[in-house]
């Protein structure tokens, strides 16, 4: 009986762990076609693999116009690249849904074009006023200016959480954001927020 009870226990740990490789595997999957729609800036194409129910808070339309008006700013030219998954959680089942937890980094190019190109002193004075913004955001070491592309350079380490609900069939995200917390915790279970 022992013997018996030590193989289903390996057993059971071996098929526990192949079936947690192969969602993390489905998710990375994900991650990638996610990111692969953001790095060439088909903004429509990425809001597929986000969670449905962020669009009955925040409307598609809406978001669609407003980030392609972003994306369109003939001032600054952005790009999205090495987008990486860092780390998986642990996944976490309530009612059926399975979440967890991604720690993942991409980078982001800013390209500047400034309109007025006699006034370098303000341009001085904007850049070095963006670049401690966004090393307040980022962290100093994840901040680089090239002055002669006025390009900066941000690397951006983020949280989100996949979510697999049977609802939709696949698993989609939600960037974990403190800000939007209020909304978040809408649509994920406020047991599942404060674990992951």
């Amino acid at each position: 009986m022992k013997k018996f009870l030590i193989v289903f226990a390996v057993s059971f740990g071996v098929a526990f762990s192949s079936i947690a490789q192969t969602n993390d595997a489905k998710i990375t999957e994900r991650f990638k076609e996610y990111f692969s729609y953001t790095e060439k800036m088909d903004i429509d194409g990425s809001f597929d693999y986000l969670y449905p129910q962020f669009f009955d808070i925040f409307p598609r339309e809406l978001m669609l116009k407003e980030i392609e008006k972003t994306f369109n700013d003939p001032e600054i030219k952005l790009g999205f690249a090495n987008s990486e998954i860092k780390s998986i959680s642990k996944e976490m089942v309530l009612d059926d849904v399975k979440y967890v937890l991604l720690d993942y980094k991409f980078d982001m190019m800013m390209q500047l074009n400034f309109e007025d190109e006699d006034d370098a002193e303000d341009d001085g004075t904007m850049i070095e006023f963006m670049s401690a913004i966004f090393s307040e955001m980022y962290g100093e070491e994840n901040v680089s200016y090239t002055r002669e592309t006025e390009t900066f350079k941000i690397t951006a380490n983020k949280e989100m959480f996949a979510i697999n609900n049977p609802e939709y069939g696949d698993w989609f995200f939600l960037e974990k954001d403190e800000k939007l917390k209020e909304q978040l915790l809408k649509m994920i279970p406020k047991k599942v927020y404060k674990k992951l």
